[in-house]
């Protein structure tokens, strides 16, 4: 069973003293913004319905097969993959396996961008406690720009263009928003390596 001073270690939770505090974000402006803890169930609904999208879609996410002899004689089925495109001595087959794995590449680059799209919306909607002052849509009009009339996609619009207005201060909120959402706790070294790992993506 083990003593009162070993029971009370093992019940007792690890903090981590050089954790960075998840829920504020403090933009280039000079302006501190409080985020929220977002579904991860629903994050996660969001990209399955993206996919299930793309496949009554019929675009080709699923990997492209070839078909090959074994050893034994028998055809079969393999998956595609960039070591397997040339055939050699048969241009045809070649061409058609490149032209398969190219539609697979450009259907996969077009799903992943959907599911960010979708997902940063979802995360600013629900995730950012904004409030849009008054003036705001005066100024919009007098800029000539249309503000969306759905109430959240009116926050996202407004989050977008006034508070987080450049792409490096988007991803450094979706790294706090998706570590919110998965209730994990980083310290400023691994928010730093995060951060310059999606700068050198947009970079890029």
């Amino acid at each position: 069973m083990g003593n009162k001073a070993g029971q009370a270690r093992r019940g007792k939770k690890t903090v981590t003293t050089n954790s960075v505090d998840l829920t504020t974000y403090t933009t280039e402006r000079g302006m501190t913004i409080e985020l929220l803890p977002t579904s991860q169930l629903l994050l996660s609904m969001i990209r399955g319905g993206v996919r299930r999208e793309f496949l009554d879609a019929k675009e080709p996410i699923d990997v492209p097969t070839y078909s090959s002899k074994t050893v034994a004689g028998d055809v079969q089925k393999f998956p595609l993959d960039e070591k397997s495109l040339e055939v050699k001595g048969d241009a045809e087959e070649t061409e058609r396996r490149k032209a398969a794995w190219a539609a697979h590449q450009d259907a996969i680059q077009r799903m992943w961008a959907e599911e960010r799209r979708r997902v940063m919306r979802y995360q600013f909607s629900e995730g950012i406690v904004a409030e849009i002052p008054d003036t705001w849509d005066a100024r919009m009009k007098k800029l000539g720009v249309e503000v969306p009339e759905d109430p959240d996609e009116r926050k996202v619009f407004y989050i977008m263009t006034e508070l987080l207005p450049t792409m490096p201060e988007m991803m450094d909120v979706v790294i706090r928003l998706t570590a919110l959402a998965n209730r994990a706790t980083l310290s400023q070294e691994m928010l730093e390596a995060a951060e310059a790992t999606f700068r050198s993506s947009l970079r890029e």
